[in-house]
C-alpha cells in the first residue's frame, strides 16, 4: 500500500476510498455528498446553492425570487425600483406617504396634516432654531427696493391666493411668516407672471422664499412635467425626472434650500431632493430613485 498524505486521506485521490462519508475527489467528494455536504457549491445551502446560499433563488445576494441584488431588477424580485408597482417599496407617485400629497388625474390632492412632521419642519412657536422666530416683519417695510425692467408688475403686500397657491399659504403660516419681505413682494408676481428675475438682497432677507414661493405655486397648479418613459434598458427605470432645478454655489446653501423646500412642499405632491459632494453617493441615488420633483444641486467649478 502506498503512502497517502493526511490531507488526501479523506478524498480517495490515491484511488482508494477515504474515511466514511467521503467519496473520491473526481466523483462526489469535496463538492457533493462527502467532505463538504452542504458546502461550497452543493444543493443544500452552500455558497451558490438552490436553497439558502449566497447566490441562491430564495433570498441570496445574486438571487431571484426573494429579493436578491440582481434578480428581477436592481433591488430584487419584490423590492426593486418600479414606477408602476408599489408592492416592494419602489417609487410610485400615487402611493400614499405621510405628509406627501399626490397628483392624480390632473388634480392636486394634498395629504392630511401630520403633527410629527409639522413639529419637525416648523417647530414650536418661539423656537430659536427656526428662521422665522424672533423676526419683526414690520421692520422690513422700511427697506427700499429698486425694480427695473419692462412691464414690472405691482408688488404684493400680503400672501394671498392668487398668486400663491392656497396650500402653500397654509405652509407659510405654519412657518409663522406674517407678510412678504421686500424681495418677496416683487419676486412672487414677477416669476408667477413668467418673467425672468435677478435679485440681490442681504442675508436673511427672504431670498429663498422669494423664488420657492412662485416656483412651488406653479408646480402645485400645473403638476409634474411630462415624462417620456424609456424602458429600453434597465438603467432607464432608475432615472429621476425633476420638474424644477435649483443650483446653489455652496454645500451649506444647498442644504439650507433643501430644508426650506421640504418645509414649503409639505402635504403637496412635490418631493424635494438634494445632491452635493461629501455625502454618500449610494444614499443620494436611492433618494432620487424614490422620486424627485424639485432637485437642489451644488454647482461644481
Amino acid at each position: 500500500m502506498s503512502y497517502v498524505p493526511p490531507h488526501r486521506s479523506r478524498t480517495g485521490e490515491s484511488g482508494e476510498q477515504g474515511a466514511p462519508g467521503g467519496n473520491s475527489f473526481g466523483g462526489n467528494g469535496y463538492r457533493s455528498n462527502g467532505y463538504n455536504n452542504g458546502g461550497y457549491q452543493n444543493s443544500r445551502g452552500g455558497y451558490r446553492g438552490n436553497s439558502n446560499g449566497y447566490g441562491n433563488r430564495n433570498g441570496g445576494y445574486g438571487g431571484g425570487y426573494g429579493g436578491g441584488y440582481r434578480s428581477n431588477g436592481y433591488g430584487g424580485g419584490r423590492g426593486g425600483y418600479n414606477r408602476n408597482n408599489n408592492y416592494g417599496g419602489g417609487y410610485n407617485r400615487n402611493r400614499k406617504i405621510p405628509g406627501q400629497g399626490r397628483w392624480v388625474d390632473g388634480k392636486h390632492e394634498p395629504a392630511e396634516r401630520d403633527t410629527a412632521l409639522e413639529l419637525e419642519y416648523f417647530g414650536e412657536a418661539g423656537d430659536p432654531h427656526f428662521q422665522s422666530s424672533g423676526i419683526n416683519f414690520d421692520h422690513y417695510d422700511d427697506i427700499p427696493v429698486e425694480a427695473s425692467g419692462e412691464n414690472v408688475p405691482e408688488p404684493i403686500t400680503e400672501f394671498t391666493s392668487p398668486p400663491i397657491d392656497p396650500l402653500l399659504i397654509e405652509n407659510i403660516k405654519l412657518a409663522r411668516f406674517s407678510k412678504p419681505t421686500p424681495v418677496q413682494k416683487y419676486s412672487v408676481p414677477i416669476v408667477t407672471g413668467g418673467g425672468d428675475l435677478m435679485a440681490c438682497a442681504q442675508t436673511g432677507s427672504g431670498k429663498t422664499g422669494g423664488f420657492l414661493f412662485p416656483v412651488l405655486s406653479q408646480m402645485y397648479k400645473n403638476g409634474p412635467a411630462e415624462v417620456v418613459e424609456d424602458n429600453s434598458n434597465v438603467f432607464a427605470r432608475r432615472r429621476a425626472h425633476p420638474t424644477a432645478l435649483i443650483i446653489a454655489p455652496t454645500r451649506e446653501l444647498v442644504m439650507q434650500i433643501h430644508e426650506e423646500a421640504k418645509k414649503y412642499a409639505y402635504r403637496s405632491w412635490v418631493k424635494a431632493c438634494v445632491v452635493y459632494g461629501g455625502a454618500s453617493i449610494d444614499g443620494q441615488i436611492r433618494q432620487l430613485e424614490r422620486g424627485c420633483d424639485l432637485l437642489v444641486v451644488l454647482r461644481f467649478g
